[in-house]
C-alpha cells in the first residue's frame, strides 16, 4: 500500500514539474523561425523572434552597440568607431567563436543606420573578415510586454570555408547564437519587478 501511494505522490511531482517546465518555457523568448543557407559563397539567413519584454526595452538594447557584448558571451567586443551624419555609426563587431577545438575570431566593420524600429547594418568590404553584407534588424511592438524582431541578412565570408561540412557546423552554431541572444536581451530587457 505504502509503496503504491509512493508511486502516486511521485507521478503528481512529475507532472507539476513538467507543467512547471512547460510554461516557463512558454512564457520566454522563443525564436519563431529560422533559416540559413549557404549559396553562391554567402549565407543568406533570416529568423523571427518573440521577446517577453515591452518593445522600448528590447530597442533599448538593441540601439547600445557599446554593450553588444553582453548579448552574447561569443561577441568578444562590441565598439563604436565612428559617428557619421544621417544617424548612421560606424561599428565593430568582433566574435569569438570555438567548433570543437577549433576557435576563431569573426571581424565585422559595419556601417549602422538608426531608425526608431529598425537597424540596418552594411560590412565595410577590406576591414573585416567578411567582403560584403547586409543585415536588416526590425522590431514590432506586439502589445505591451512583447516584442517581435525580424531579421534578414547576407553575408559574403572573405575566408575560405570547408565544402559540405564547413556550411552545416556553420549553419548549426548560428541558430544556437540566435537563441542565446534572444533569451539574454530578453532577460535584459524584462524590469525585475515584471
Amino acid at each position: 500500500m505504502q509503496n503504491q501511494s509512493n508511486k502516486k505522490v511521485a507521478v503528481r511531482w512529475i507532472i507539476t514539474l513538467g507543467l512547471l517546465i512547460s510554461s516557463m518555457i512558454v512564457s520566454s523568448a522563443s525564436l519563431k523561425k529560422s533559416s540559413i543557407e549557404y549559396k553562391d559563397k554567402r549565407f543568406l539567413y533570416s529568423f523571427e523572434a518573440q521577446i517577453n519584454a515591452r518593445h522600448d526595452r528590447v530597442l533599448d538594447k538593441l540601439h547600445n552597440f557599446e554593450q553588444w557584448d553582453r548579448l552574447n558571451g561569443n561577441i568578444s567586443k562590441s565598439k563604436v568607431l565612428e559617428t557619421l551624419p544621417g544617424n548612421k555609426i560606424k561599428r565593430l563587431l568582433t566574435l569569438t567563436q570555438c567548433i570543437f577545438t577549433f576557435c576563431f575570431n569573426l571581424k565585422f566593420v559595419e556601417i549602422v543606420t538608426l531608425s526608431k524600429d529598425r537597424l540596418e547594418m552594411n560590412i565595410v568590404a577590406g576591414e573585416g573578415n567578411f567582403s560584403a553584407g547586409r543585415a536588416i534588424w526590425e522590431t514590432v511592438s506586439e502589445g505591451t510586454y512583447r516584442t517581435l524582431i525580424r531579421v534578414n541578412a547576407t553575408l559574403s565570408p572573405d575566408f575560405w570555408i570547408p565544402p559540405v561540412v564547413g556550411p552545416l557546423v556553420l549553419e548549426k552554431v548560428f541558430l544556437k547564437q540566435i537563441k542565446k541572444t534572444i533569451e539574454t536581451i530578453e532577460t535584459l530587457a524584462k524590469p525585475r519587478e515584471d
